[in-house]
């Protein structure tokens, strides 16, 4: 059987991908604490891949109260803050003992999202 042009646009909107920064917030202003390489690094990731067509969403954990739930960086590509711990910076040495909170709130924004990323 082959792929209709429908079908093709079918799978392309369906594309979706996760990029997990628990440490690093794609959307930080570059210059904070610890804000620097890996931040500027997943975010440029996440647009390309955006830019090929992907739904990008990319989780990092909130580092403070005021901080946006969800940055709208293009229409194919977010960052999406999740509160694992203390809405704080936590150095990287200690955010080990958050990752199941972080796992969590992951999974429970799939499930409100009803639409899974790989």
């Amino acid at each position: 059987m082959f792929n209709t042009s429908q079908d093709q646009q079918d799978s392309q909107s369906k594309r979706h991908i996760a990029l997990i920064s628990v440490h690093g917030d794609p959307a930080i202003e570059i210059g904070k604490e610890e804000a620097g390489g890996q931040n500027v690094y997943v975010r440029h990731v996440g647009e390309a891949l955006a830019e090929q067509g992907w739904q990008v969403d990319m989780f990092t954990r909130r580092v403070s109260p005021e901080q946006q739930d969800i940055i709208e960086h293009s229409a194919r590509c977010r960052t999406i803050r999740l509160t694992a711990g203390r809405p704080e910076f936590i150095s990287r040495d200690e955010i080990f003992e958050h990752l199941p909170e972080f796992v969590q709130q992951f999974l429970a924004f799939q499930q409100q999202q009803a639409r899974p990323t790989l």
